[in-house]
């Protein structure tokens, strides 16, 4: 609860114990001090008075004068600090008693002064003098009160100069400390607090801070001038992807099949804007051909790698028109390697490849042959679903010539099937434990399309839902591609 005053009240706080604490100990010290003061001069007055008492009555006694005796004592018994009197004579049985004989009886907190009473060295009688402080407790305490008068008004005017303190020494400055760090945490970063008329402990504060706010001003300003820099350059690099994963998503595409009941269709989904997934449809009058390939690295290296294969695939194609597919798919490779020839990097420093597959429909015999490079694909033909044979080598990578083999099977019965998916499906991660999407669960996808009688468009998405759920809370961890060809009735 203390805590919850400010420093200048708990130091008042502080003076005001400290001070009842010295008050009453002065208290003490000057009771002690003035009492036994008053009480010694009170004492050397009823004595001296006494020895005049004794003077005065030396004749009564000698006379025997009763009455003479009475009225002196009566006399010196009316000072207001006398309370009671007793004289006992030589020669008498009973004391004589002033104002009465219980004075004694009736008082027993007087003080007592004894005065023998002699003429030369003959001792006549002794006189007990009763007498009473209440006189000097009545002088101390109004002294004390008058000092008590005066505590309080020293403590009240310290008040008033510790409040006065307060807010010149104290409250002003620490009100301009606590504005100037507001107004700086609000974004103002050119607040300074600035000279500061007050204790040496709050302008060190103040002088700490405004060096802190002057290094996080100039640190601020760097910051903001390299986002904005950043920011540019964020802008011209976004504009190229959007560009160039323009001019890849042109390059990617797929011919509708004239001429047959085959029906072809795919989606790619780049890890970036741009990627190394990439797939063409060429349609041919006697053939249709189809590349699919899953290209080096993602984002900007795989999607140069598309460029050269875009190149190289379209290129071999078109010059060769009536070439199988281990012709052309040996021409796609000479090519991604002599594209790199004789330029100022190694092969083996940019490893431009691809996994992928060449597949070629013949339309008049209805069958497919295809050479691929460690891309196997989903054959469905008669109710079965098996993977195609492929290579275990791939395109590019290794400057020396290759041959791939030559598969061949029938399609073209209605509700023959070919799928092929990129590493991006099968490997995407899911469930609880992160395993891939596999080749089983893909099986079971296409097996539940083809029993609905799924168009190749339908296949497609349902892959694509399917793998999207499966990844759940996962993040995508490559490109992913599908293409799908299937053989139609006439009209269906």
């Amino acid at each position: 609860m203390f805590r919850q005053f400010s420093i200048v009240s708990r130091l008042f706080f502080v003076m005001c114990g400290v001070s009842l604490v010295l008050a009453l100990l002065g208290v003490g010290v000057f009771w002690q001090t003035a009492y036994e003061y008053k009480r010694k001069d009170l004492s050397v007055r009823i004595a001296t008075a006494s020895v005049r008492l004794s003077r005065a009555i030396i004749p009564a006694l000698a006379n025997q004068d009763t009455k003479m005796t009475e009225a002196v004592i009566s006399a010196f018994a009316g000072t207001p600090e006398v309370s009671c009197v007793t004289l006992k004579a030589r020669g008498t049985t009973e004391p004589l008693y002033w104002p009465d004989a219980n004075c004694v009886a009736n008082n027993p907190e007087l003080l007592l002064h004894t005065q023998p009473i002699r003429r030369g060295i003959r001792v006549l009688g002794e006189v007990n003098v009763y007498f009473t402080n209440q006189f000097i407790l009545t002088e101390l305490g109004l002294a004390l009160r008058i000092i008590a008068i005066g505590l309080v008004s020293i403590l009240l005017g310290c008040l008033i100069a510790l409040w006065i303190a307060q807010r010149r020494i104290a409250l002003r400055p620490i009100n301009r400390i606590v504005t100037t760090i507001n107004r700086f945490r609000q974004g103002l970063m050119e607040a300074r607090i600035g000279p500061l008329p007050a204790a040496p402990e709050l302008r060190a504060i103040s002088t700490a801070f405004d060096a802190m706010a002057q290094e996080l001003e100039t640190a601020t300003a760097k910051i903001t001038q390299q986002a904005t820099e950043l920011r540019e350059k964020h802008d011209i690099i976004t504009q190229s992807l959007d560009y160039g994963s323009s001019v890849q998503n042109k390059l990617i595409s797929l011919d509708p099949v004239k001429g047959s009941p085959i029906e072809v269709d795919g989606f790619v989904q780049q890890l970036s804007q741009v990627g190394g997934d990439f797939y063409v449809g060429i349609d041919q009058p006697e053939r249709y051909v189809l590349f699919f390939a899953d290209a080096t690295g993602h984002g900007i290296p795989g999607a140069l790698a598309t460029v050269v294969l875009s190149m190289a695939v379209r290129n071999a194609v078109a010059l060769q028109p009536d070439a199988g597919p281990g012709v052309i798919i040996e021409d796609i490779h000479r090519r991604i390697i002599t594209g790199l020839r004789d330029r100022r990097v190694s092969e083996t420093d940019v490893r431009l490849g691809a996994d992928a597959t060449l597949l070629m429909y013949h339309k008049a015999t209805q069958k497919i042959t295809w050479c691929s490079a460690k891309q196997p694909f989903l054959i469905a033909h008669a109710g079965e679903l098996t993977f195609a044979q492929a290579d275990r080598q791939s395109l590019g990578y290794e400057v020396e010539a290759k041959t791939f083999t030559v598969f061949e099977a029938s399609f073209g019965d209605a509700g023959d099937v070919l799928v092929f998916c990129s590493d991006g499906i099968l490997d995407a991660p899911g469930g609880a434990k992160g395993f891939g999407f596999g080749k089983r669960r893909l099986k079971r996808v296409v097996q539940a399309s083809l029993s609905n009688h799924a168009t190749a468009s339908q296949i497609v998405q349902s892959i694509r839902a399917e793998t999207f759920a499966y990844l759940g809370d996962h993040s995508l961890v490559d490109d992913m591609s599908v293409v799908v060809m299937r053989a139609t009735l006439a009209g269906n």
